[in-house]
């Protein structure tokens, strides 16, 4: 994940140019064809903006995906919170220490 976030950028943009001309190309092949051809020019005019909307719709998956990836730990820390909060009611005023990892807090 870390070694495609610095390249993410750069390959939505090669797709998008990637599109932009496979449209054209589309664009000019469908004006020979004398009997669908405005029709398909029209169709080919939207590929671009559909392509754009499904790259929205998957960035904002992968966005959703990372979020919830990483987001786990804190999950975690806010429930040992509340534990905490709970063991310390319980035994009152005296410390108590938590190992996470290494480190104890």
């Amino acid at each position: 994940e870390r070694f495609l976030a610095p390249a993410y950028p750069v390959l939505l943009f090669a797709a998008a140019g990637a599109a932009h001309a496979g449209s054209d190309v589309l664009s000019s092949c469908c004006r020979v064809l004398p009997l669908f051809g405005k029709m398909l020019v029209v169709l080919t005019r939207r590929i671009p903006a559909v392509f754009v909307v499904v790259v929205a719709l998957l960035s904002a998956s992968r966005i959703n995906a990372v979020r919830l990836g990483y987001g786990a730990p804190l999950a975690i820390y806010s429930q040992l919170g509340l534990e905490l909060a709970q063991l310390k009611e319980a035994r009152g005023r005296t410390s108590t220490h938590v190992c996470i990892g290494a480190e104890w807090h």
